[in-house]
């Protein structure tokens, strides 16, 4: 994958968004995020996609897509995390803790941006409240509303 999408940015006349993402990742020093930017944006022009993380909104104009954060209330997510990866609720906690604080470290230092501001996204649904399949229906309905989905 990593081969077509080198050739395909380098083959053909590049978009004004393409243009200043590549400005803008030349700028970045840190080759991950360089290979990120480029990964996000070709697979956003040669398919549809949902990005899960991955910094995505600060990468594509805001136009395209739609941006949902999900939450849940932190004992839930706990759970869940000390279940899929059979830990104690106290290690769950201090691994979870840490992952967070690495995501967030990422995201304000790579893209200047803060993680949990409800205005990056379009929709926050909170898991606690709704069912995965109702949040689904929720996200498919702002989809259709956008004109993304038909």
């Amino acid at each position: 994958a990593r081969a077509e999408l080198y050739r395909s940015l380098d083959e053909r006349h590049l978009s004004l968004t393409e243009h200043t993402l590549r400005s803008l990742m030349n700028a970045c020093r840190n080759d991950y995020v360089h290979r990120l930017g480029e990964t996000v944006l070709w697979l956003a022009q040669s398919r549809p996609t949902i990005f899960v993380g991955r910094c995505a909104d600060p990468i594509l104009p805001r136009e395209l897509g739609l941006r949902v954060r999900f939450v849940a209330p932190r004992e839930q997510c706990l759970r869940q995390f000390a279940e899929r990866y059979h830990l104690s609720l106290e290690n769950a906690r201090r691994e979870l803790n840490r992952i967070e604080h690495d995501r967030a470290l990422f995201v304000q230092s790579e893209f200047h941006r803060e993680p949990a501001d409800p205005a990056r996204y379009d929709m926050v649904l909170n898991l606690g409240w709704f069912s995965q399949g109702e949040a689904a229906e929720l996200v498919l309905s702002a989809l259709r509303m956008r004109g993304i989905l038909a």
